[in-house]
């Protein structure tokens, strides 16, 4: 099921998915993809880490910082809306359970009134046996008794008809106060819940053309980086093969071991099992579904969307935002995490990713780009929770 606008009624409506779902994708996506490729070869294929400082890096990390901070500025957006959407929820959900209490209080306010009029009717009738004559009347002691304790039972079940009903009047009153506030915060928050979305898509198209423009800036340093890198790698190359001429005593400093200590948090994680097996299943099955903000699939997802759309086919039910699945289900430590955990980034916490083993998770990233497989290791790391226990 896909969100965007809403109508009067909290449905959402189609409109806004062309943005979603071509405003990032003409860009975004593409320039990170960049970006990665750029650095990729440079790194990995020429064995060459780029010098800190030079002005072409500087610019492809202010490109990639400015990139982030648009993705980010979107996900909290969208984790926005969200919160509110299920806060529309929770009120239409209290808004039916009022009326169904106030039908019933109506109800029991009507049995209550007739049963007072009942005991009114029955006084009147029975005339002087339910006056203080009655008593006197009597032929003895005994009859007197028998009056005097009739008359105080009737006055006592008249109380008490009338106290039940004035309760029941009050905790109706009560109710529909309760009802109309809760129906005026929905129509207000469907109000709000179309202005946002109306927001976010109009920020997505205002920042397609900066997209566009990073994308360009980062293509052409890259360009500029790599004719500079092979250039190094010529260089590097030649001083080997000098080296190789004149042999030098020099040892060798490293044991073979750094790698081995710098393996991602979870690397030997076991496999995953039970439900989080099916969940991490169902998660990988949908490698190259389209990202749509406010999704939860299956024909399209955001990242929180895929989380609970996962663990619901494994019979598990978790929070819809990032926000309240970080909040809600027990805490991981990251040393510990295991496939089907979820991992949580950004300050305030705007994304979410399913760990699948060896340092690696799968995500529904951002708009224009579609659910994938990602490394674990980012700087906005917050923290893990698992859910089924």
């Amino acid at each position: 099921m896909t969100r965007g606008h809403v109508d009067g009624h909290g449905r959402p409506c189609p409109a806004t998915a062309s943005l979603r779902g071509t405003a990032w994708a003409a860009a975004g996506g593409a320039a990170l993809a960049t970006l990665a490729g750029a650095l990729l070869w440079l790194a990995g294929a020429t064995g060459v880490q780029p010098a800190l400082g030079q002005p072409d890096q500087d610019d492809v990390q202010r490109a990639e910082e400015r990139l982030r901070q648009l993705q980010a500025r979107h996900q909290l957006a969208v984790q926005e809306y969200l919160e509110a959407e299920s806060r529309l929820q929770d009120l239409t959900a209290q808004v039916q359970q009022s009326q169904a209490r106030i039908e019933k209080l109506s109800r029991r306010a009507q049995q209550r009134r007739q049963g007072a009029e009942t005991v009114v009717r029955r006084l009147y009738t029975a005339g002087s046996a339910a006056s203080g004559m009655a008593v006197l009347d009597a032929r003895d002691a005994s009859e007197a008794g028998r009056s005097a304790a009739y008359l105080s039972y009737a006055r006592r079940r008249h109380r008490e008809a009338v106290e039940q009903y004035d309760s029941t009047r009050s905790k109706l009153s009560r109710e529909t106060q309760q009802l109309e506030s809760a129906r005026a915060e929905a129509a207000d928050l469907r109000q709000e819940l179309a202005a946002r979305a109306q927001r976010i898509d109009a920020e997505v198209s205002e920042q397609q053309a900066e997209i566009a423009a990073l994308q360009e800036q980062i293509a052409q340093r890259r360009a500029r980086q790599r004719r500079q890198r092979q250039r190094e790698l010529a260089q590097q190359r030649a001083r080997q093969r000098a080296q190789r001429a004149e042999p030098t005593s020099q040892e060798p400093t490293g044991d073979g071991n750094d790698q081995a200590s710098a393996e991602p948090a979870g690397a030997d994680a076991p496999a995953a099992s039970g439900a989080a097996s099916t969940a991490v299943e169902a998660a990988l099955a949908q490698r190259g579904t389209p990202y749509e903000w406010g999704a939860n699939g299956p024909d399209s997802f955001d990242c929180s969307g895929l989380t609970q759309w996962a663990w619901g086919n494994a019979g598990v039910s978790i929070p819809r935002t990032s926000r309240t699945q970080y909040q809600g289900l027990p805490s991981v430590a990251r040393s510990d995490i295991r496939p089907g955990d979820l991992l949580f980034f950004g300050d305030p916490i705007h994304h979410v990713g399913m760990y699948i083993g060896d340092g690696q998770m799968v995500e529904a990233p951002y708009s224009g780009q579609p659910v994938r497989i990602n490394d674990i290791q980012r700087p906005d790391y917050v923290g893990a929770v698992r859910p089924g226990g």
